[in-house]
Protein backbone atom coordinates (compact mmCIF):
# COMPACT_ATOMS: atom_id res chain seq x y z
CA UNK A 1 0.00 0.00 0.00
CA UNK A 2 2.69 2.49 1.08
CA UNK A 3 4.69 1.85 -2.39
CA UNK A 4 1.28 2.49 -4.32
CA UNK A 5 1.25 5.56 -2.83
CA UNK A 6 4.66 6.75 -3.38
CA UNK A 7 4.38 5.94 -6.75
CA UNK A 8 1.12 7.70 -7.31
CA UNK A 9 2.81 10.61 -5.47
CA UNK A 10 5.70 10.25 -8.57
CA UNK A 11 2.79 10.01 -11.01
CA UNK A 12 1.42 13.18 -10.19
CA UNK A 13 5.17 15.12 -9.51
CA UNK A 14 4.10 15.36 -5.96
CA UNK A 15 6.86 17.69 -4.99
CA UNK A 16 5.86 20.38 -2.36
CA UNK A 17 7.39 23.54 -1.76
CA UNK A 18 7.92 24.33 1.58
CA UNK A 19 5.85 26.92 3.08
CA UNK A 20 8.06 29.24 4.07
CA UNK A 21 9.38 29.20 0.96
CA UNK A 22 5.81 29.99 -1.25
CA UNK A 23 5.20 32.87 1.46
CA UNK A 24 8.50 34.63 0.36
CA UNK A 25 7.76 34.13 -3.51
CA UNK A 26 4.32 34.73 -2.54
CA UNK A 27 5.71 38.49 -1.14
CA UNK A 28 8.09 38.90 -3.69
CA UNK A 29 5.49 38.43 -6.61
CA UNK A 30 3.35 41.33 -5.27
CA UNK A 31 5.53 44.49 -6.73
CA UNK A 32 5.35 43.13 -10.13
CA UNK A 33 1.19 42.86 -10.20
CA UNK A 34 -0.86 45.40 -10.70
CA UNK A 35 -1.51 47.96 -7.46
CA UNK A 36 0.62 44.91 -6.05
CA UNK A 37 -2.27 42.66 -6.68
CA UNK A 38 -5.26 43.97 -4.14
CA UNK A 39 -7.49 43.61 -7.20
CA UNK A 40 -6.39 40.51 -8.22
CA UNK A 41 -7.67 36.89 -8.74
CA UNK A 42 -4.96 34.21 -7.44
CA UNK A 43 -5.14 30.83 -9.41
CA UNK A 44 -2.94 28.04 -8.13
CA UNK A 45 -3.22 25.28 -10.86
CA UNK A 46 -1.69 22.36 -8.44
CA UNK A 47 -2.59 23.36 -4.71
CA UNK A 48 -1.06 20.02 -3.22
CA UNK A 49 -0.75 20.47 0.44
CA UNK A 50 -1.92 23.98 -0.11
CA UNK A 51 1.45 25.69 0.15
CA UNK A 52 1.09 28.42 -1.95
CA UNK A 53 -3.08 28.49 -1.85
CA UNK A 54 -2.62 29.28 1.99
CA UNK A 55 -0.28 32.29 1.45
CA UNK A 56 -3.15 33.77 -1.47
CA UNK A 57 -5.43 36.09 0.10
CA UNK A 58 -8.57 33.74 0.91
CA UNK A 59 -11.44 35.82 -0.82
CA UNK A 60 -9.09 35.85 -3.74
CA UNK A 61 -7.95 32.47 -4.20
CA UNK A 62 -8.87 29.40 -6.28
CA UNK A 63 -7.10 26.00 -5.71
CA UNK A 64 -6.91 23.35 -8.51
CA UNK A 65 -6.55 19.52 -7.78
CA UNK A 66 -6.66 16.00 -9.40
CA UNK A 67 -5.85 13.66 -6.01
CA UNK A 68 -8.83 13.28 -4.52
CA UNK A 69 -7.80 11.87 -1.35
CA UNK A 70 -6.87 15.77 -0.45
CA UNK A 71 -10.68 16.51 -0.55
CA UNK A 72 -11.50 16.17 2.92
CA UNK A 73 -8.71 18.21 4.41
CA UNK A 74 -9.51 20.47 1.29
CA UNK A 75 -13.29 20.84 0.27
CA UNK A 76 -12.74 24.64 -0.97
CA UNK A 77 -10.27 23.24 -3.80
CA UNK A 78 -11.68 22.51 -7.32
CA UNK A 79 -11.11 18.59 -7.87
CA UNK A 80 -10.45 18.34 -11.82
CA UNK A 81 -10.48 14.74 -13.60
CA UNK A 82 -6.72 14.00 -14.28
CA UNK A 83 -8.15 11.84 -16.79
CA UNK A 84 -9.94 14.65 -18.83
CA UNK A 85 -6.47 16.68 -18.74
CA UNK A 86 -6.66 18.37 -15.16
CA UNK A 87 -5.99 21.80 -14.79
CA UNK A 88 -5.58 21.93 -18.73
CA UNK A 89 -9.28 21.28 -19.30
CA UNK A 90 -10.03 24.22 -17.04
CA UNK A 91 -10.58 27.81 -18.57
CA UNK A 92 -11.88 31.13 -16.60
CA UNK A 93 -15.61 29.33 -16.53
CA UNK A 94 -14.57 26.45 -15.07
CA UNK A 95 -12.66 27.80 -12.58
CA UNK A 96 -14.94 30.49 -11.40
CA UNK A 97 -13.84 33.11 -13.47
CA UNK A 98 -16.35 34.12 -16.13
CA UNK A 99 -15.73 37.52 -16.73
CA UNK A 100 -12.79 38.56 -15.04
CA UNK A 101 -10.23 40.78 -16.96
CA UNK A 102 -7.19 38.64 -18.23
CA UNK A 103 -5.43 41.50 -16.49
CA UNK A 104 -6.66 40.47 -12.71
CA UNK A 105 -6.09 36.73 -13.10
CA UNK A 106 -2.97 35.72 -11.56
CA UNK A 107 -2.18 31.93 -11.88
CA UNK A 108 0.86 31.09 -9.33
CA UNK A 109 2.16 28.15 -7.67
CA UNK A 110 4.59 25.04 -8.14
CA UNK A 111 2.88 22.65 -11.22
CA UNK A 112 3.97 19.34 -11.81
CA UNK A 113 7.60 18.86 -13.19
CA UNK A 114 6.78 15.33 -15.38
CA UNK A 115 9.71 13.44 -14.07
CA UNK A 116 8.15 10.25 -14.01
CA UNK A 117 5.79 11.09 -16.73
CA UNK A 118 6.16 9.55 -20.17
CA UNK A 119 4.56 10.33 -23.55
CA UNK A 120 3.29 7.03 -24.53
CA UNK A 121 3.69 7.20 -27.95
CA UNK A 122 6.92 9.07 -28.19
CA UNK A 123 8.83 7.38 -25.21
CA UNK A 124 9.90 10.68 -24.07
CA UNK A 125 9.21 12.68 -21.03
CA UNK A 126 5.90 14.81 -21.21
CA UNK A 127 6.65 18.63 -19.80
CA UNK A 128 3.74 19.14 -17.74
CA UNK A 129 4.87 22.53 -16.25
CA UNK A 130 5.47 24.12 -19.96
CA UNK A 131 1.81 22.86 -20.60
CA UNK A 132 0.38 24.50 -17.57
CA UNK A 133 2.18 27.72 -18.55
CA UNK A 134 1.28 27.92 -21.94
CA UNK A 135 -2.53 27.22 -20.54
CA UNK A 136 -2.37 29.21 -17.98
CA UNK A 137 -1.23 32.40 -20.44
CA UNK A 138 -4.25 32.04 -22.57
CA UNK A 139 -6.68 33.91 -19.35
CA UNK A 140 -4.46 35.35 -16.90
CA UNK A 141 -1.48 38.52 -18.03
CA UNK A 142 0.86 36.92 -15.09
CA UNK A 143 1.78 33.15 -14.77
CA UNK A 144 4.08 32.86 -11.96
CA UNK A 145 5.87 29.27 -11.56
CA UNK A 146 8.29 27.10 -9.44
CA UNK A 147 10.07 25.57 -12.21
CA UNK A 148 12.88 23.66 -13.40
CA UNK A 149 16.09 24.85 -14.57
CA UNK A 150 15.46 23.73 -17.38
CA UNK A 151 13.21 26.88 -18.21
CA UNK A 152 16.45 29.03 -18.13
CA UNK A 153 17.47 27.18 -21.33
CA UNK A 154 16.32 29.05 -24.60
CA UNK A 155 15.17 26.20 -26.01
CA UNK A 156 12.58 25.58 -23.51
CA UNK A 157 11.68 29.60 -23.28
CA UNK A 158 11.64 29.29 -26.70
CA UNK A 159 8.42 27.13 -26.51
CA UNK A 160 6.63 28.98 -23.85
CA UNK A 161 3.65 31.73 -25.48
CA UNK A 162 4.98 34.10 -26.99
CA UNK A 163 2.12 36.44 -25.77
CA UNK A 164 4.32 36.62 -22.54
CA UNK A 165 7.53 37.30 -21.47
CA UNK A 166 9.82 36.94 -18.91
CA UNK A 167 10.45 39.26 -16.16
CA UNK A 168 11.67 37.62 -13.35
CA UNK A 169 13.63 34.23 -13.00
CA UNK A 170 15.13 33.50 -9.23
CA UNK A 171 16.79 30.58 -8.26
CA UNK A 172 15.43 27.99 -5.53
CA UNK A 173 17.75 26.45 -2.48
CA UNK A 174 17.42 22.19 -3.50
CA UNK A 175 16.19 22.34 0.15
CA UNK A 176 12.93 24.12 -0.92
CA UNK A 177 10.79 20.83 -1.23
CA UNK A 178 9.58 17.99 0.47
CA UNK A 179 8.27 14.54 -1.07
CA UNK A 180 5.79 12.49 1.49
CA UNK A 181 6.78 14.84 4.08
CA UNK A 182 10.68 14.11 3.68
CA UNK A 183 13.22 16.74 2.25
CA UNK A 184 13.84 16.53 -1.24
CA UNK A 185 16.54 18.13 -3.59
CA UNK A 186 15.65 19.65 -6.89
CA UNK A 187 16.92 22.76 -8.96
CA UNK A 188 14.81 24.79 -9.58
CA UNK A 189 13.51 28.57 -10.20
CA UNK A 190 10.80 31.06 -9.47
CA UNK A 191 10.24 32.43 -13.02
CA UNK A 192 6.99 35.16 -13.64
CA UNK A 193 5.97 35.47 -17.18
CA UNK A 194 3.59 38.41 -17.97
CA UNK A 195 1.55 39.51 -21.58
CA UNK A 196 3.40 41.71 -23.32
CA UNK A 197 2.48 44.67 -25.25
CA UNK A 198 4.26 42.91 -28.71
CA UNK A 199 4.13 39.05 -28.77
CA UNK A 200 8.20 37.95 -28.59
CA UNK A 201 10.12 37.10 -31.83
CA UNK A 202 11.32 33.95 -32.39
CA UNK A 203 15.04 33.98 -31.78
CA UNK A 204 17.70 33.87 -34.34
CA UNK A 205 19.65 30.96 -32.93
CA UNK A 206 17.32 28.58 -33.07
CA UNK A 207 18.20 28.14 -36.62
CA UNK A 208 21.74 27.47 -36.30
CA UNK A 209 20.65 23.71 -37.11
CA UNK A 210 18.51 22.73 -39.56
CA UNK A 211 17.97 19.19 -40.20
CA UNK A 212 21.05 17.75 -38.36
CA UNK A 213 23.53 19.96 -40.25
CA UNK A 214 24.74 23.39 -39.75
CA UNK A 215 24.00 26.77 -40.76
CA UNK A 216 26.83 29.10 -40.06
CA UNK A 217 27.97 31.21 -43.55
CA UNK A 218 31.90 30.70 -43.68
CA UNK A 219 31.83 28.46 -41.96
CA UNK A 220 32.46 24.56 -42.96
CA UNK A 221 30.84 21.69 -41.28
CA UNK A 222 32.97 20.00 -39.12
CA UNK A 223 30.25 17.38 -38.46
CA UNK A 224 26.62 16.77 -39.14
CA UNK A 225 24.00 15.15 -36.60
CA UNK A 226 22.56 12.17 -38.10
CA UNK A 227 19.45 9.47 -37.39
CA UNK A 228 21.11 6.44 -35.22
CA UNK A 229 21.09 4.07 -37.65
CA UNK A 230 22.56 5.84 -40.45
CA UNK A 231 25.50 4.10 -40.82
CA UNK A 232 27.91 7.25 -41.76
CA UNK A 233 27.99 7.59 -37.83
CA UNK A 234 31.13 7.95 -36.25
CA UNK A 235 31.19 9.78 -32.86
CA UNK A 236 28.60 9.46 -29.92
CA UNK A 237 28.16 12.54 -27.92
CA UNK A 238 25.98 11.97 -24.50
CA UNK A 239 22.74 14.29 -24.74
CA UNK A 240 21.61 12.99 -21.36
CA UNK A 241 22.88 12.34 -18.10
CA UNK A 242 26.68 12.29 -18.27
CA UNK A 243 25.83 15.11 -21.14
CA UNK A 244 29.40 15.58 -23.85
CA UNK A 245 31.36 12.16 -23.21
CA UNK A 246 32.52 11.37 -26.01
CA UNK A 247 32.90 7.67 -28.04
CA UNK A 248 34.71 7.57 -31.39
CA UNK A 249 35.75 3.92 -31.26
CA UNK A 250 34.39 2.38 -34.17
CA UNK A 251 33.31 -0.84 -32.46
CA UNK A 252 31.37 1.17 -30.30
CA UNK A 253 29.65 3.12 -32.82
CA UNK A 254 28.81 0.43 -34.82
CA UNK A 255 27.31 -1.23 -31.68
CA UNK A 256 25.27 1.47 -30.67
CA UNK A 257 23.84 1.74 -34.64
CA UNK A 258 23.08 -1.99 -34.38
CA UNK A 259 20.91 -1.69 -31.10
CA UNK A 260 19.38 1.91 -32.42
CA UNK A 261 17.97 -0.57 -36.01
CA UNK A 262 16.76 -3.42 -32.89
CA UNK A 263 14.90 -0.56 -31.46
CA UNK A 264 13.63 0.90 -34.63
CA UNK A 265 12.09 -2.64 -35.51
CA UNK A 266 10.73 -3.58 -32.38
CA UNK A 267 8.97 0.25 -33.01
CA UNK A 268 7.77 -0.95 -36.08
CA UNK A 269 6.15 -4.11 -34.56
CA UNK A 270 4.42 -2.16 -31.89
CA UNK A 271 0.67 -0.91 -33.43
CA UNK A 272 1.12 2.47 -31.59
CA UNK A 273 4.01 3.33 -33.24
CA UNK A 274 3.59 0.77 -37.06
CA UNK A 275 5.78 0.21 -39.95
CA UNK A 276 6.69 3.60 -40.93
CA UNK A 277 8.31 4.47 -37.84
CA UNK A 278 11.87 6.33 -37.85
CA UNK A 279 14.43 7.06 -35.19
CA UNK A 280 14.55 11.05 -34.81
CA UNK A 281 18.43 13.10 -34.27
CA UNK A 282 17.14 12.99 -30.94
CA UNK A 283 15.86 9.59 -30.51
CA UNK A 284 18.27 8.42 -28.22
CA UNK A 285 20.62 8.98 -25.36
CA UNK A 286 23.67 10.25 -27.70
CA UNK A 287 23.99 12.52 -30.44
CA UNK A 288 24.82 10.31 -33.44
CA UNK A 289 27.32 12.52 -35.18
CA UNK A 290 29.25 11.68 -39.08
CA UNK A 291 32.59 13.89 -38.45
CA UNK A 292 34.54 14.73 -41.46
CA UNK A 293 37.66 14.25 -39.31
CA UNK A 294 36.29 12.30 -36.19
CA UNK A 295 39.68 12.08 -33.90
CA UNK A 296 39.80 15.71 -34.11
CA UNK A 297 36.13 16.45 -33.33
CA UNK A 298 36.39 13.98 -30.77
CA UNK A 299 39.22 16.14 -29.29
CA UNK A 300 37.09 19.17 -29.35
CA UNK A 301 34.53 17.60 -27.54
CA UNK A 302 36.63 16.50 -24.68
CA UNK A 303 38.30 19.57 -24.27
CA UNK A 304 34.88 21.15 -23.85
CA UNK A 305 33.80 18.92 -20.79
CA UNK A 306 33.75 21.86 -18.27
CA UNK A 307 31.54 23.80 -20.59
CA UNK A 308 29.42 20.50 -20.78
CA UNK A 309 29.43 20.17 -17.11
CA UNK A 310 28.05 23.60 -16.59
CA UNK A 311 25.37 22.86 -19.19
CA UNK A 312 24.40 19.57 -17.05
CA UNK A 313 23.58 21.71 -13.67
CA UNK A 314 20.91 23.31 -15.82
CA UNK A 315 18.34 20.14 -14.94
CA UNK A 316 15.90 19.51 -12.43
CA UNK A 317 17.62 16.94 -11.12
CA UNK A 318 21.10 14.88 -11.84
CA UNK A 319 19.61 12.59 -14.00
CA UNK A 320 17.67 14.71 -16.11
CA UNK A 321 21.20 16.67 -17.24
CA UNK A 322 20.51 16.80 -20.89
CA UNK A 323 21.47 19.26 -23.90
CA UNK A 324 20.07 20.46 -26.61
CA UNK A 325 21.70 20.37 -30.68
CA UNK A 326 22.21 24.16 -30.32
CA UNK A 327 23.63 23.79 -26.83
CA UNK A 328 25.98 21.06 -28.89
CA UNK A 329 26.88 23.31 -31.21
CA UNK A 330 27.08 26.53 -28.83
CA UNK A 331 29.85 24.50 -26.71
CA UNK A 332 31.41 23.36 -30.04
CA UNK A 333 31.98 26.74 -31.40
CA UNK A 334 33.28 27.96 -28.21
CA UNK A 335 35.99 25.06 -27.93
CA UNK A 336 36.87 25.53 -31.16
CA UNK A 337 37.29 29.42 -31.23
CA UNK A 338 35.07 29.70 -33.65
CA UNK A 339 32.74 32.69 -34.09
CA UNK A 340 29.00 32.57 -35.26
CA UNK A 341 27.49 35.55 -37.55
CA UNK A 342 26.82 38.51 -36.08
CA UNK A 343 23.80 39.05 -34.41
CA UNK A 344 23.75 35.20 -33.42
CA UNK A 345 25.82 35.04 -30.06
Amino acid sequence: MAAAREEKALALSQFQTRPAIARRLYRDLLPLLPGRGARCVFVEPAAGEGAFYRALPPSRRVGVEVDTSLRRRFPDYVYASEARGGFLALGPEGLGLGGVPSSDIVVVGNPPFSLRRANRMRGRAVNLALRFLNHAATFADTVAFVVGMNFTKRSTQDRVARTHRLVSSTALPDDAFTFRGEPYALRTVFQVWQRGAQPRRPRAASTWIKEGAWQLPGVRPHWEIVVPTDPRANLLVRRWGHVGDVTSAREDVARQRRDSAAAERKYRRDPRYGPRYRLSRNSRSDFFLHARNAPQAARTFRAARPRFAQLSRSGIGGSTASITQEELLRVYLAEARLKPPRGRD
